[in-house]
């Protein structure tokens, strides 16, 4: 949509690898999505508060529960979200996929000159250097 689109034009350098600029951008397009889905808000306007990268983490990680494996994002948004394009399938996301997202969070956070959401450089930026700010 044109709000992922726009966030990915200003996140992504020119001269960025175009592996890392699909990567970064579809990270964006996800968390347009989930983000105007869960709280029906865009996205980008300001800074990702802790509590929202928290409910973004057990949103999309199985985690064990006495009933079970769970994650929670409900079942309306997970068939939304797959209905628009931001996921291939319902259910959990593998971690690795959650880290990337989380780190494309931070480096947003970083170029708009907001911190991160926990109130300190990232420890790696999603390209996998190492921070510099």
């Amino acid at each position: 949509d044109a709000a992922g689109a726009r966030a990915a034009q200003e996140f992504i350098a020119d001269g960025t690898p175009a592996n890392t600029a699909r990567s970064y951008a579809s990270a964006l397009r996800y968390w347009v999505a989930w983000y105007g889905l869960r709280y029906g808000q865009p996205y980008g306007e300001a800074p990702v508060s802790v509590a929202v990268a928290s409910q973004f983490i057990v949103d999309h990680l199985e985690r064990k529960t006495p009933k079970g494996l769970l994650h929670e994002l409900p079942m309306a948004i997970d068939a939304r979200l797959v209905a628009l394009g931001a996921k291939a399938k319902p259910g959990p996301l593998a971690y690795a996929t959650v880290a990337h997202r989380l780190a494309v969070l931070a480096k947003w956070h970083r170029l708009h000159g907001w911190g991160t959401t926990r109130g300190r450089p990232s420890d790696q930026d999603p390209d996998g250097q190492g921070t510099a700010a």
